[in-house]
């Protein structure tokens, strides 16, 4: 049997199932996606790496510094003998397969309104602060294969984090 929870994050793990499974690991509501090309995102997959790590795909944003390889070409699960190249992704494909992936969700879950779509938000992906300027390229690159709205910005991870702690109230009165 399927179950599906709510999470609050997204692992950056996707799991390829093999053929016989992949209908089976679906599951059928209409609060979930679609599954884009069998691969399935987050902590499902996260789970099935200690058991079959040659069809998780994992680090994604890692490949994505990468300059030593073809961060475009289809090389991820990394030397997985189980997926043949056809199956495979980039990791420029596997960080849109997780971005659209969010977008859809936000769109069956939040969107109750034209004006509540993903493509009308203002849009912000946080990335490493050790990303070149070509990770952050190839991120954007990511996004707009996801079908990301193009006035989408990065910012780096620990900026973030302080935009956020500063967001929460009970932060904010510390400041003064």
């Amino acid at each position: 049997s399927t179950s599906v929870r709510n999470r609050e994050e997204l692992p950056s793990f996707a799991f390829l199932p093999p053929g016989t499974e992949e209908n089976k690991t679906h599951a059928r509501r209409e609060d979930v996606p679609a599954l884009e090309s069998g691969w399935i995102p987050g902590e499902y997959a996260r789970q099935q790496l200690p058991f079959s790590p040659g069809r998780v795909i994992h680090s994604a944003k890692s490949w994505l510094c990468h300059s030593d390889v073809d961060r475009t070409g289809a090389i991820l699960p990394w030397q997985s003998d189980e997926i043949g190249t056809e199956r495979r992704l980039s990791p420029v494909s596997a960080s849109a397969l997780y971005l659209r992936w969010l977008r859809a969700v936000w769109n069956r879950n939040m969107a109750h309104s034209p004006e509540e779509n993903f493509d009308a938000q203002q849009v912000v992906i946080t990335v490493p602060a050790s990303f070149n300027e070509a990770a952050q390229e190839l991120t954007l690159r990511a996004a707009r294969e996801a079908g990301y709205p193009d006035n989408i910005r990065l910012i780096e991870e620990p900026q973030a984090a302080f935009y956020f702690w500063l967001g929460k109230s009970a932060n904010l009165s510390l400041l003064q």
